[in-house]
């Protein structure tokens, strides 16, 4: 599972974050986006000092592997969503 293999470093395997290197996801704002908006912010990442950033540390565009398609991306948020 693509989540387990890079998100989880960072925000936990249950998405409740990992000291500040990454947010807790599980009842997170951001989760009130929408599913093509998420796709877009994972792709895209989020540098240190994105005024949205809670820790102040980079999430890597695709979360640090180039390899993720849309469609991977997609999967990430749907597993996120069935918490």
């Amino acid at each position: 599972m693509h989540y387990q293999r890079i998100c989880a470093a960072c925000h936990g395997f249950d998405g409740s974050g990992v000291g500040r290197l990454g947010t807790p996801l599980a009842g997170a704002e951001i989760l009130g986006l929408a599913d093509a908006d998420l796709v877009a912010l994972i792709r895209k990442g989020r540098l240190p000092y994105d005024r949205h950033s809670k820790t102040g540390m980079l999430m890597p565009p695709r979360g640090g592997d180039p390899r993720f398609s849309d469609d991977d991306l997609a999967d990430i948020v749907a597993y996120i969503r069935s918490w």
